[in-house]
């Protein structure tokens, strides 16, 4: 890597651990084996890193945000060194112990996978912060299903496993899981049951309730123009009495046309790149939110616009947390 400055990302974020945002990589798809999907998504962290230089700048002229003094860590991927035969279990454990380590230094971790599974990783490790807690999950589909790996409960049926897990401790007042952006099409009659027989604990928001919302002709990022981020806004300041979020988000709730890469597009409706885009840079405001991740990238079904989609949700991001840093 050059150590000429580009005015990028890339130029912001270091190997380590001492960032205010920590990037892990979880280059695995063991749950994409599971799910009997389309496998490739274990190339997505390593893709992603190609265009970490490709989106910028560091100073946003146009919404007045200098991100320049935000020090973001790339803290790997997640390996278990001299053992070939790397379960789903064993490479989450793993994981944990990271965002473990991240949360110790009150950072924020930001995990790419990767497929699904990775996911209970970062939220069993969020479960454990003080105070209320709340699950903001971006997907078309909701993931409880109860899978299984031969006679064994599959991890990556990350949201039911945690469930299982937790499920004595869960109190409604305390937390909260919403699934943003769901599309009926791809529910099934077990979803919707274990939904219903959860529904102190879930609540669902559907792609068309979403629709309902009016465009706002602002064109401010402060100011969310898009369906999608109204409705995230209303979300987080009338439904969400939680101290702590994590933000979940699945490629896969992206509308096909701007993010093809990945195994189950969303090819009937789905959130525009620009929906999106408003989103995690509310997010990057919104001091609640605690950790964040991202799956689903298959770079090898389409790599270029999907990877440098991804990047710039990582820069808007960071936008957004520079935003939040004004008001500490």
């Amino acid at each position: 890597m050059s150590n000429k400055p580009t005015n990028k990302l890339i130029d912001i974020i270091h190997e380590g651990l001492d960032g205010k945002i920590s990037l892990i990589g979880y280059p695995y798809d063991i749950g994409a084996k599971r799910e009997k999907i389309q496998q490739g998504q274990e190339d997505g962290p390593d893709c992603l890193r190609r265009f970490l230089n490709k989106v910028g700048s560091i100073v946003n002229y146009e919404y007045q945000i200098d991100i320049s003094n935000l020090k973001i860590s790339d803290y790997g991927n997640i390996y278990i060194q001299g053992n070939k035969d790397q379960t789903s279990e064993d490479l989450i454990n793993k994981l944990q112990l990271k965002i473990s380590s991240v949360f110790k230094k009150g950072n924020i971790p930001f995990l790419i996978g990767g497929s699904k599974e990775c996911s209970f990783g970062i939220i069993n490790q969020f479960y454990g912060l003080q105070g209320s807690h709340a699950i903001i999950s971006i997907s078309q589909n909701i993931d409880v299903d109860l899978l299984f790996d031969g006679d064994k409960l599959s991890i990556n049926s990350g949201m039911r496993k945690f469930f299982i897990e937790n499920q004595q401790k869960l109190d409604s007042n305390n937390f909260k899981v919403q699934y943003f952006g769901a599309q009926s099409q791809t529910l099934n009659i077990t979803q919707l049951k274990f939904i219903q027989e959860n529904q102190s604990l879930i609540q669902l928001h559907y792609l068309n309730l979403i629709r309902q919302y009016q465009i706002n002709p602002s064109q401010n990022l402060r100011q969310p123009s898009t369906q999608a981020c109204q409705y995230f806004l209303f979300l987080l300041k009338n439904h969400i009495t939680q101290s702590n979020i994590h933000l979940s988000l699945s490629l896969e709730a992206i509308n096909s046309a701007c993010c093809p890469g990945v195994s189950r597009p969303s090819v009937i409706g789905g959130l525009t790149s620009e929906e999106i885009i408003e989103i995690m840079f509310q997010a990057g405001i919104d001091e609640r939110i605690k950790s964040i991740d991202i799956t689903d990238y298959n770079p090898n079904i389409e790599d270029y616009r999907t990877g440098l989609l991804l990047a710039n949700l990582i820069y808007y991001y960071c936008l957004g947390y520079c935003e939040r840093l004004k008001k500490e």
